[in-house]
């Protein structure tokens, strides 16, 4: 009675819509099947226990958390190309040189903060309003001595 009722309770787990297979992708979809294996060829005389059940769950559950964790933490570093706020900090002080987008021109000025927005990050900077998209600079320097910053 025990095995049919485990049996019953790992058929019922097995049959859920097609839009959740869908989203739980090829490694839930095999774990459950080895599971329902297990279950089905199972010594009726020495069946599976509840606590092997249940760390094998608890397995499957973390390596989908990390699994889902790894994804996300790609897709984040792509977005970002790389790169966080903390590797641009070390401009700040700097002078830099960039091109204006649409003409021949060059500017410089001194960074006095890092911006990110949607995605990408901008020198804000000092006395000006003016932000400067970092993948225009094309020189970082010291920034020349005055009497503020000697």
């Amino acid at each position: 009675m025990e095995i049919t009722s485990t049996t019953s309770a790992a058929t019922q787990s097995a049959t859920v819509n097609k839009k959740e297979e869908a989203s739980r992708g090829l490694g839930q979809d095999a774990f459950m099947k080895i599971l329902i294996a297990q279950l089905r060829n199972q010594n009726p005389l020495e069946p599976m226990k509840d606590a092997d059940f249940i760390a094998q769950m608890a397995q499957f559950t973390s390596l989908e958390q990390l699994t889902s964790l790894n994804k996300t933490m790609t897709s984040y570093t792509e977005r970002m190309n790389g790169k966080s706020m903390a590797d641009y900090a070390e401009m700040i002080g700097k002078q830099i040189s960039w091109k204006v987008p649409d003409t021949d021109t060059t500017e410089s000025g001194i960074i006095q903060s890092i911006i990110q927005e949607e995605g990408k990050y901008f020198a804000q900077l000092q006395n000006s309003d003016q932000r400067i998209a970092l993948d225009t600079v094309y020189l970082l320097e010291s920034a020349p001595a005055t009497e503020t910053n000697q």
